[in-house]
């Protein structure tokens, strides 16, 4: 329930300035605000236990990304052109296949949990935007797919921010397949929600991509902080 008026879903006339969540009451500009009982988050990162509930601990809105830094690939390169983006940003380690933590797997027969766990995969994306660090990320989008585990491309995950209408959290990316800096780079169309019903995290691009509209699906991410513990290879 809401910490100012008590009530859920939350009647106070505004959300908070500083996070946008109208759950906190404009507490978490100090710390964040408490959840109920004893203010734990939770096994996923402070998310929706069933897609319905607000969530237990607030995560404070993360925007690294800089329009002027956007890498566009060259066919068929989009992992360079992420590489290039990190490097541009100041990070000698932009990530390896060798390192990577598995989020889902798609098959004949579908897409599919892998190797780690949302709220692991959640954490360790968490720990580098909370650094400021972006973070490679692979996506599945064609059905079937051609390529290892389903990933058909490569995004920079560069924001966190919290959908009030539907109560989940969400992260934004650098884009080099979209075809300038504007779309890229837009925080609006590049979302990437946390959805804890079917344990990924993914989105229903409103726009158009290659002429038909796709739904992303994260398949792994590439840690580059140095911090490999329980990593798999790609």
């Amino acid at each position: 329930v809401c910490l100012g008026c008590g009530e859920y879903p939350c009647v106070c006339p505004a959300a908070c300035q500083y996070c946008g969540d109208p759950y906190c009451n404009g507490e978490c500009q100090n710390n964040p605000a408490p959840g109920p009982g004893d203010g734990g988050g939770g096994d996923n990162g402070g998310g929706n236990d069933d897609g319905n509930n607000p969530p237990t601990e607030t995560k404070p809105p993360v925007n690294i990304l800089n329009i002027t830094d956007w890498r566009i690939q060259a066919p068929g390169k989009c992992k360079d052109a992420c590489d290039s983006y990190l490097m541009r940003k100041g990070l000698s380690d932009v990530g390896s296949r060798s390192n990577v933590y598995r989020l889902t797997y798609q098959d004949a027969s579908g897409v599919h949990s892998s190797t780690h766990s949302l709220s692991t995969v959640v954490s360790v994306i968490d720990r580098h935007l909370d650094a400021g660090r972006g973070i490679t990320v692979g996506l599945d989008y064609r059905h079937p797919s051609p390529n290892a585990d389903g990933t058909d491309h490569f995004v920079v995950i560069t924001g966190r921010g919290y959908d009030l209408s539907n109560g989940q959290y969400y992260y934004t990316y650098m884009d080099p397949g979209r075809s300038d800096s504007s779309k890229g780079c837009d925080t609006e169309s590049n979302r990437l929600y946390v959805d804890n019903l079917t344990n990924t995290i993914h989105y229903d691009r409103p726009t158009a991509y290659q002429g038909e509209s796709v739904e992303y699906t994260i398949t792994h991410i590439r840690p580059n902080d140095g911090n490999y513990s329980g990593t798999t290879t790609y």
